[in-house]
């Protein structure tokens, strides 16, 4: 199966083509057309036309001229063709985009490897925020309702300022 998770669908443009449609041929040009965008193309077989359709051979075969007229030679349809052009060049120019923004952010580095480090690098930092914040709850004053400058000790503050320069040193600050 192909990566193409949606497919575009311009409703009006769909309906001012198709009124003319029976219920049945509404769902069999659906069909060719979903498999065609999963596939980029449809077989020139009637059998695997008829159950890409969910049509018996001979019910296909009565449908087949009316459903014909949405395609061109060798079964190709050029909405579709041009949806796929499109999505494809999309998707070329975002990968490229972030190909160009994994290069600045990490330049020749391996960003894999990097991941790994800062993630290991994250836990350590929130061990030492949190001894940080076990130093300035030692330092406070056990009255309630007192606010943190007034019940810190100085020695707990700038404990906590080295552990958050020590974090961004590091990269870990926003």
């Amino acid at each position: 199966m192909s990566t193409r998770p949606w497919m575009p669908l311009y409703v009006g443009n769909y309906l001012a083509d198709t009124t003319h449609l029976t219920t049945q041929q509404h769902g069999a040009y659906f069909l060719l057309i979903c498999s065609y965008w999963q596939r980029g193309f449809l077989p020139d077989d009637d059998e695997q036309l008829a159950r890409i359709c969910g049509l018996s051979l001979p019910e296909w075969k009565r449908h087949r001229p009316v459903l014909r007229q949405f395609f061109k030679e060798g079964w190709s349809h050029t909405r579709v063709d041009r949806e796929l052009a499109s999505a494809l060049e999309k998707y070329e120019r975002r990968a490229n985009a972030g190909k160009r923004g994994n290069q600045v952010r990490w330049g020749d580095r391996n960003a894999i490897a990097l991941g790994s480090q800062s993630q290991s690098q994250s836990q350590s930092q929130q061990k030492e925020l949190s001894q940080g914040e076990e130093s300035l709850s030692e330092g406070t004053s056990e009255k309630k309702g007192t606010s943190l400058s007034e019940g810190t000790s100085s020695r707990a503050r700038p404990r906590l300022a080295a552990v958050g320069d020590a974090a961004l040193a590091r990269g870990g600050g926003r």
